[in-house]
């Protein structure tokens, strides 16, 4: 039998290990929201040849079903063990935490997860549209030893603007029932409570919540507006996705909508 596996296998270029990286920090990912990562560093770039050349070389994988495209959803690209390893060996100074039997789990994991974590890279990618100076660091990013004394569980992302300021991001998706938006602001303001974060020497980072309807904003609200000293703020999750460049509300005046770059200037704590 022939063996058609190449013999040498040109070296990854840095556009194919940012996309091993992006699928290592947010797990899955579409080639629409990768092409829109590329759009100022290389707006040419044929990023479905990218994804091609690292299928074929077994570092990821897709999830594709015949009726995807009847129902209109993308196609979801994910890391391979064998993706993880060369990311390791060709990016030593990124420290690889997650265990390769979690990245077997993705060939199985369900619709859902997959939609949560599109949402995630976007709002990310929102985000960093207006605000160059972001930084933005996904659950896998935080299981680092660096992050040990966070909140647990770890809040979905958390960001840093510049060097002085700081925010914890909640994610509450329209599948989750309410209480788990109520039990993730206990966990923070016991959290905040404890004195933990004390030992950093740093203001309490701000809470912000990204949900997906007025509904859920409004309840949330009420609740965060009871906790004194633990500063959050909410947003649709649409006017994000849609560009929205001030779509931060507090529970003190819900009808005036700041940006990212707006909370930097607001009193904290």
């Amino acid at each position: 039998m022939n063996n058609t596996e190449p013999k040498y296998r040109r070296p990854l270029n840095t556009e194919q290990l940012q996309i091993l990286e992006l699928l290592y920090k947010f797990r899955f990912v579409s080639s629409a929201s990768l092409k829109m990562y590329f759009v100022k560093s290389n707006p040419g770039m044929n990023v479905f040849r990218r994804l091609e050349t690292l299928e074929q070389q077994g570092l990821i994988a897709k999830r594709y079903f015949d009726n995807y495209r009847l129902l209109h959803k993308p196609v979801a690209y994910h890391l391979l063990p064998e993706g993880i390893r060369r990311l390791q060996r060709n990016k030593p100074t990124l420290n690889i935490r997650v265990r390769v039997s979690v990245i077997y789990k993705d060939k199985s994991v369900s619709e859902q997860f997959i939609q949560d974590c599109f949402d995630l890279f976007n709002i990310f990618l929102a985000l960093r549209s207006h605000n160059s100076d972001l930084k933005f660091f996904t659950k896998v990013d935080l299981k680092h030893e660096d992050y040990e004394y966070f909140p647990q569980p770890l809040p979905d992302a958390y960001i840093r603007l510049g060097s002085d300021k700081q925010y914890f991001l909640q994610v509450h998706h329209a599948h989750q029932p309410f209480f788990v938006a109520t039990r993730a602001v206990k966990k923070y303001m016991d959290y905040f409570e404890s004195g933990v974060w004390d030992d950093t020497g740093t203001n309490f980072p701000i809470l912000l919540f990204a949900v997906d309807s007025p509904n859920i904003e409004k309840r949330l609200h009420k609740i965060i507006g009871d906790k004194d000293g633990l500063i959050g703020y909410t947003a649709l999750k649409s006017d994000i996705l849609n560009g929205d460049k001030k779509s931060w509300r507090s529970a003190d005046n819900p009808d005036k909508a700041f940006s990212l770059e707006e909370l930097k200037l607001l009193n904290t704590i």
